[in-house]
């Protein structure tokens, strides 16, 4: 009686657990247009478009560019976040990510050896909220690294740890 009783158990917690995953159908929207306040393009933030380029199951590979401008003592500087990421869908709106990639900085100053294109070394690590109505919410760890260390116009450290928060727009489904 005691077998019986624990395979009936069993069988019972597979089937529960297996109506647990009644998302599995769900897909991420192929496209997201985002506002990006700090993160990958530093202080003010971007705005940035992100495509799905691969998925298998709940596993997603994107590409992200994004274009940024900061006023930094007295140098204007554009920014170009490009990215690609790792998406793993976890639970409904849940998924969790991680990137690398680039972004260049063109600055331009009134000092003709500090302005030019430095190029920065950056990722991010995170949390994607995204919902079936196509809100989605980003928040994350970027760190960078600048191989090009340029003085007190830009970052004055080769390493800056940094931090995003990303709101946007996601549609379109293959």
């Amino acid at each position: 009686m005691k077998t019986i009783a624990i395979i009936l158990s069993l069988f019972l917690l597979i089937n529960i657990a297996n109506g647990q995953r009644e998302d599995s159908s769900y897909q991420l929207p192929y496209n997201s247009v985002n506002i990006e306040l700090c993160g990958n393009s530093y202080l003010y933030g971007s705005l940035n478009y992100e495509r799905i380029v691969f998925h298998h199951n709940d596993i997603y590979l994107s590409g992200r560019l994004g274009i940024g401008y900061i006023y930094f003592y007295n140098a204007i500087v554009f920014s170009t976040p490009i990215l690609f990421n790792f998406i793993y869908h976890v639970h409904k709106v849940v998924s969790l990510e991680g990137g690398v990639g680039t972004t260049l900085f063109f600055q331009d100053t009134k000092d003709p050896a500090d302005a030019g294109i430095d190029p920065v070394l950056t990722g991010n690590i995170g949390l994607r909220l995204q919902w079936k109505k196509g809100f989605c919410l980003r928040i994350g760890f970027v760190p960078y690294y600048d191989f090009l260390v340029k003085g007190p116009n830009f970052f004055s450290t080769q390493f800056v740890p940094w931090g995003g928060l990303s709101l946007g727009y996601s549609f379109g489904k293959k």
